[in-house]
């Protein structure tokens, strides 16, 4: 079944193509929100260096996530503007105002605040 699972995943999700190919970096990071040259730069190296194994178990799981189970003390800290997992079919418990996808390399203050407060109510 995994087994299963990870071949479906490689024919949509060409890994080596895309770790090679700087013109879908320009389009991914727009996407990702990585606007500036410091945020474009982490975002490509990571894209060139990611382990192939690890990203198309990582798609797998996003493909395949099927939660029926919403613990009510989670703390779910998501960006209005992630492009990436949009925030309308989501609850989110916290949302950053315009936070992207990249929002924990540009907003880390703003959630790291947040995670400070709930952890002062625990």
């Amino acid at each position: 079944m995994e087994a299963d699972r990870k071949a479906a995943a490689q024919p949509y999700f060409p890994i080596k193509r895309i770790q090679a190919n700087e013109r879908f970096f320009a389009m991914a990071n727009k996407r990702l929100g990585a606007f500036t040259k410091e945020e474009q730069e982490f975002a490509n190296n990571y894209r060139r260096i990611i382990d192939k194994d690890y990203m198309i178990w990582a798609l797998n799981q996003i493909l395949n996530w099927r939660n029926a189970d919403f613990p009510a003390n989670v703390v779910h800290i998501h960006g209005d503007a992630d492009l990436i997992f949009p925030i309308k079919p989501l609850k989110p418990t916290h949302i950053i105002k315009g936070g992207t996808h990249m929002m924990i390399v540009n907003r880390a203050a703003e959630i790291s605040a947040i995670i400070n407060e709930v952890l002062k109510g625990v």
